[in-house]
């Protein structure tokens, strides 16, 4: 954490942390947040859909297109 802080306070930089599947990266996230304050955070699993919601998305745009290649 220390190498990461002393180039987070030297310039504004963006930090992006790419995890293996099965890694705890909330608890790398809940780390990284109170070791860097950051001013703002982007956590991407949070902003998946599933499969179903994005079929019923776009329905209206796909039509029998989209029902027919299932």
């Amino acid at each position: 954490m220390d190498r990461l802080k002393s180039f987070w306070v030297q310039a504004r930089y963006t930090l992006t942390v790419e995890c293996y599947p099965g890694t705890f990266e909330g608890s790398i996230k809940d780390a990284l947040v109170e070791g860097l304050l950051p001013t703002e955070v982007v956590y991407t699993p949070g902003l998946a859909e599933g499969p179903k919601c994005v079929d019923k998305m776009f329905a209206p745009v796909l039509g029998e297109d989209a029902r027919s290649h299932r």
